[in-house]
């Protein structure tokens, strides 16, 4: 038996770039420790409450940034739909 298909279509995968941490050579310790070094009493400097929340979430987001740092990757975005080749429930439809 001898078979063949003409005019075959594959869907051209769309990649997009993904933003993660990578929290490889994260260490809890360390991390609590430098936590612990944050000078929060420096926020009462200011007289907005928004003013306070900035400086205050700057100061973590450098110590978690320290630790965990921000990695960037492609993904691709391809998801199989019911009707392609899969059902609700992951498995390949008979026909």
């Amino acid at each position: 038996m001898v078979c063949f298909a003409t005019k075959i279509y594959a869907p051209i995968i769309k990649k997009r770039r993904i933003i993660y941490r990578s929290y490889k050579h994260c260490s809890e310790q360390t991390y609590i420790q430098d936590l612990s070094y944050i000078p929060f009493q420096v926020c009462e400097i200011f007289d907005h409450v928004d003013d306070t929340y900035w400086f205050s979430q700057s100061l973590i987001r450098q110590v978690i940034d320290n630790h965990a740092p921000l990695k960037r990757s492609l993904a691709s975005d391809y998801l199989a739909t019911e009707g392609d080749w899969a059902n609700n429930y992951g498995v390949l439809e008979q026909k």
